[in-house]
C-alpha cells in the first residue's frame, strides 16, 4: 500500500494541477505540489520550472475537448 502522504500529493497532482482549468487556482497548485526548480519530463521532451508546467498544462488542456477530464486509472504505486 502507498503512503497515504504520497497518495494524496498524486491525486492532488492530477485533479488540482492537470484537471484545473482555472490558471490562478492551477498556478496555486503547482506552488503547492511542486519545487521551484521541478524537472517535468513527457512525451514531448523536459522543462524546469513552476511556470514551464503550467505553460504545459494549459497547452494539454486547451488541446483537449472541453469535457476532457485526467481521472486515476488505479492504485498509486510508490
Amino acid at each position: 500500500m502507498a503512503n497515504p502522504t504520497i497518495t494524496a500529493l498524486m491525486h492532488a497532482n492530477l485533479s488540482e494541477v492537470f484537471g484545473q482549468r482555472d490558471p490562478v487556482l492551477r498556478r496555486e497548485a503547482i506552488a503547492r505540489t511542486y519545487t521551484d526548480d521541478v524537472a517535468f519530463t513527457d512525451h514531448a521532451g523536459t522543462i524546469v520550472g513552476l511556470a514551464a508546467v503550467d505553460d504545459r498544462v494549459q497547452q494539454l488542456l486547451q488541446d483537449a475537448p472541453a469535457a476532457f477530464a485526467f481521472v486515476p486509472d488505479g492504485p498509486v504505486y510508490v
